[in-house]
């Protein structure tokens, strides 16, 4: 830090006002244990001495190191104190002169050259005023006598100038290295905002394998708020590459020469581990050290890796079930022509004409599915408008009741009376209600599908329950996930992109609403849905039909 100026150092004012204490009492005891005065003897100028030297020098001493409105007065009056005491009880060329120079360097220090000028300018007229004032005290040969005074003059500025420009070097050499810090702390304030501005963790290791530094977002991805500088890398970070050995990046502080960057490592075990794309960088060394240690950054590319797995899943699931119905199309075309070209006209051509309208249909479902996943990631917005409940639900029935009633299935719909409008999404409704439904009659072989909604306080409640083969408990936690297909050999049977519930879970989340299921294997589930509508206007009391206190049932 550089010295502050602006007030009097305190250790340095407070030995001044005590020697200036000790100069006053040592005259008061020489004066009353003597009988004998100085040559030079005068009243007043030991009342000024005892004054200056007891109360003055050491009241503006006290207040120059606290306000820099003082710190001139001060140094002016200590000089006059000390002018006096020269002037009156000492002589000029007494050994008492030389210590001029400690008071040269005091106004030197406050002012630089200006001070050091005027106080040696003060010590020369001191020596003038001296010569003038006391012809007498003069020994006879005054020429000598003045060659000596004008000598102590000079060996006391030049001491002084010696020590001042000992204390200006050092000065200068003090402002130089504050100036330097304050520079590299900029530096370093400038690249800990850039580390820190960066999102993905970077650490700086020694060549020892200790950690040096980390910015914020490292804290943020080992999750913790607890600063790691001083802990060895290898026990802190966990990385592995993907044939499960560890990587040790302290070997990497040792001896590396390069910048390295591997995309094939591994941060943690089990269910939660990353993928990390790891960058390392060697630091040039500074003289004296082995290595300069290392620079990591681990960039988190588990998205990236799951968006390529599902991509890959998607690729390999749709050019599957694509397939089926494609090559369905084509067979059943093919075979129409056929039929046609040799004039054909039977039950058979109503067969290939249904089987590949089937086909058609199922296709139009598969390019249905992948087209809303699509939008909705896009954050594509469908949309909202008025929403008829029963009317919605009266096409979602007329659309399945023939399935239903091919697999021998009770498929009912139980809606609340006289429901209100709302204003919602229907696409999405119709879309999040259609595959729980196509789903419930695809896996039940007997029994029913009931779909049970109403309107209460703001929200459609719809739930879908059926009799159909179950989902396992290890199953349900997995099956909104896009393309998870369960291991079960009686789901596997059927043909799917794995999108459905995906798609249902999409939507309502979309929505702000949420979906749940409730199954148990062999004996059916039931599936809940609870999305937040706005009303159009709340149906009164007295419109509702007041015989009807059942639910409306629509059956095949």
């Amino acid at each position: 830090m550089i010295d502050d100026t602006r007030t009097l150092s305190k250790g340095l004012a407070y030995t001044l006002a005590a020697l200036s204490m000790f100069f006053a009492i040592g005259e008061f005891i020489l004066l009353t244990l003597s009988n004998e005065r100085p040559p030079h003897y005068n009243e007043f100028a030991t009342y000024f001495i005892y004054l200056s030297g007891l109360l003055v020098v050491p009241v503006l001493m006290v207040l120059g190191a606290r306000m820099s409105k003082f710190k001139l007065l001060a140094i002016l009056w200590f000089h006059l104190f000390m002018s006096t005491l020269l002037l009156w009880f000492s002589e000029i060329v007494s050994p008492f002169t030389p210590t001029w120079s400690l008071l040269i360097l005091f106004a030197s220090i406050y002012y630089g050259w200006k001070g050091f000028i005027a106080s040696s300018v003060n010590l020369i007229i001191n020596t003038g005023i001296y010569i003038v004032l006391f012809p007498e005290s003069l020994v006879p040969e005054a020429p000598i006598y003045i060659g000596i005074a004008i000598m102590i003059n000079v060996i006391t500025i030049l001491n002084a100038y010696l020590f001042f420009r000992i204390i200006k070097n050092g000065k200068d050499k003090n402002v130089e290295l504050w100036i330097s810090r304050a520079a590299e702390k900029q530096r370093a304030n400038q690249l800990s905002a850039v580390l820190n501005s960066i999102h993905d963790p970077v650490l700086t290791i020694d060549s020892d394998g200790m950690i040096v530094s980390q910015n914020a977002a490292s804290q943020s991805f080992f999750e913790t708020n607890e600063s790691y500088v001083g802990r060895r890398v290898d026990a802190f970070v966990s990385l592995y590459s993907k044939d499960g050995g560890q990587i040790l990046l302290s070997e990497y502080a040792d001896n590396i020469t390069n910048t390295l960057i591997r995309d094939d490592v591994v941060y943690g075990q089990g269910d939660e581990r990353l993928y990390i794309s790891l960058q390392v960088s060697r630091i040039e060394r500074a003289v004296g050290e082995k290595s300069g240690g290392i620079v990591v950054v681990l960039h988190d590319i588990t998205k990236q890796r799951t968006l390529d797995s599902e991509k890959d899943a998607f690729i390999s699931v749709t050019s599957h079930e694509l397939r089926t119905p494609i090559t369905a199309i084509e067979s059943g075309i093919g075979n129409i022509k056929l039929l046609r070209s040799q004039g054909v006209a039977d039950e058979r051509l109503d067969k290939f004409v249904d089987d590949t309208s089937k086909q058609v249909t199922s296709l139009s479902q598969i390019v249905k599915d992948i087209s809303i996943v699509s939008r909705v990631e896009q954050g594509v917005d469908e949309g909202v408008e008025e929403v008829d409940l029963r009317h919605l639900l009266q096409e979602l029935h007329d659309k399945y009741a023939d399935q239903a009633k091919q697999k021998s299935l009770s498929f009912t719909m139980q809606i609340q009376d006289n429901p209100p409008a709302f204003i919602s999404s229907r696409l999405y409704l119709s879309a999040v209600i259609e595959n729980i439904v196509k789903n419930a009659i695809e896996y039940t072989k007997v029994g029913s599908v009931t779909v049970k909604a109403s309107i209460e306080n703001g929200h459609l409640l719809c739930s879908v329950s059926d009799t159909g083969i179950g989902i396992s408990e290890s199953d349900q936690d997995k099956i909104f996930e896009k393309f998870y297909r369960s291991e079960d050999y009686r789901a596997r049977d059927k043909s799917g992109t794995g999108l459905g519930l995906y798609i249902v879970k999409l939507l309502a989340t979309k929505m702000n609403g949420t979906v749940r299921v409730d199954s148990h294997l062999n004996k059916g589930s039931t599936f809940y849905v609870s999305v937040p509508v706005t009303l159009v206007k709340e149906v009164p009391s007295e419109e509702a039909d007041p015989a009807s206190d059942q639910k409306d049932s629509l059956k095949p």
